[in-house]
């Protein structure tokens, strides 16, 4: 629960960038060490396992001869051929009653894990001993670190350079897009609707550029529709302003309690209205007095 609002809080490109660096890491993660595990065993069974059973086959084959006519030498040269693999620790050769007739022992080679097999020795049907062969799994260990390294360094690089070409493609193809569109959008949000919204590449985020162009340019439209019908409103407004005026300016100019008249020149010679109650006070009629200041 604490993971989602900090996931939520990532800008684009960071969640996108985080996305592909896991999903390109994670299935190297993953499948990087079976793939190294399944080589290892693979070549163990192939140097170690199936080696240790074709030599104690071969031991088994060639032994008992040697070991019924009691001729140790013949039976130290089939060891000494099997000893030549630097991965055989020992080999020891043991009648029925345990004596050791051979032993061939490499003690530096005991490292590592010491696989052995144990397998008697008959003549015909007659068991007349066994021997023991043990194996290290030094060599395949050494080469499964080496594997590892180098299926490691690989993996690396792989990763590096997938993520950059990611990177590259995702700016170009998506940020560099995003960015000319957030701009486009803020000169809409202040009102400049002059300038069109470009259209750069023809994928969804060209349609989406095709769209917002399309937007201002009704913006643009209902605009000027507006700005005509205000300028119109406006001179209706004001004709009938015109119209109203001169009626509200008579009753107005009729029910002030002070002697008044309207002239049109500076030295009140043209009279062009005169209050009522300034009539009663000359003792004229409007007319008169009207024409003679004419």
């Amino acid at each position: 629960m604490r993971l989602l609002p900090s996931l939520n809080a990532l800008s684009l490109r960071s969640a996108i960038v985080l996305g592909s660096g896991v999903g390109i890491l994670a299935p190297a993660l993953v499948l990087g060490p079976m793939l190294v595990w399944d080589s290892y065993r693979q070549r163990l069974d192939q140097r170690v396992r199936g080696l240790l059973s074709q030599y104690a086959g071969m031991l088994e084959q060639s032994l008992p001869p040697p070991l019924w006519s009691f001729d140790s030498q013949a039976a130290e040269f089939f060891v000494a051929a099997v000893m030549l693999n630097p991965e055989v620790v020992s080999i020891t050769v043991s009648d029925n009653s345990g004596k050791i007739l051979v032993l061939s022992d490499q003690p530096q080679r005991r490292t590592g894990t010491i696989l052995s097999e144990k397998r008697l020795i008959r003549w015909e049907t007659i068991p007349i001993g066994n021997f023991v062969i043990e194996m290290s799994t030094t060599g395949v260990e050494q080469d499964f670190r080496e594997t590892a390294l180098r299926l490691g360094g690989a993996l690396a690089v792989q990763f590096v350079l997938s993520f950059l070409l990611l990177l590259v493609l995702f700016e170009r193809r998506m940020m560099r897009p995003l960015r000319q569109l957030s701009a486009d959008a803020d000169r809409l949000a202040q009102g400049d609707l002059q300038q069109p919204v470009l259209q750069i590449r023809l994928d969804e985020l060209g349609d989406l550029a095709r769209r917002l162009e399309q937007m201002r340019q009704n913006l643009a439209a209902l605009l000027q529709q507006r700005d005509a019908q205000t300028e119109s409103l406006q001179r209706e407004l004001a004709e009938q302003a015109l119209r109203i005026s001169p009626a509200k300016f008579a009753a107005i100019f009729q029910s002030s309690p002070v002697a008044l008249r309207v002239a049109t020149r500076p030295d009140g010679k043209r009279i062009n209205d005169i209050k009522d109650a300034m009539l009663r006070q000359v003792c004229r009629k409007r007319e008169y007095v009207i024409c003679q200041n004419g």
